[in-house]
């Protein structure tokens, strides 16, 4: 039997909440909480929004408006951002 290699959907425990849409910003999860949500790459996250043909700019707005703004009230199982733009 192979190995399988793991995917980001495999980090993704059950019951977890996820930013939307999953097609742009599944690439940006990086590793699971012990609570049972996921963490997200600040730079992947915002790399996304650009992806969509966003500005620099424009995606920080979007980023902190829409995501920041908006995954604190979930509970223990909210997604998680590392602080990793430089």
């Amino acid at each position: 039997m192979k190995n399988k290699t793991p995917t980001k959907a495999d980090l993704i425990p059950a019951g977890a909440w996820v930013l939307e849409p999953r097609s742009s910003y599944d690439q940006a999860i990086i590793g699971k909480t012990i609570h049972g949500g996921v963490i997200y790459s600040e730079r992947k996250l915002i790399a996304a929004i650009m992806e969509d043909g966003c500005s620099f700019e424009e995606a920080l707005d979007h980023y902190y408006y829409n995501i920041v703004g908006s995954i604190d009230n979930f509970g223990k199982k909210s997604p998680k951002i590392r602080k990793d733009l430089k």
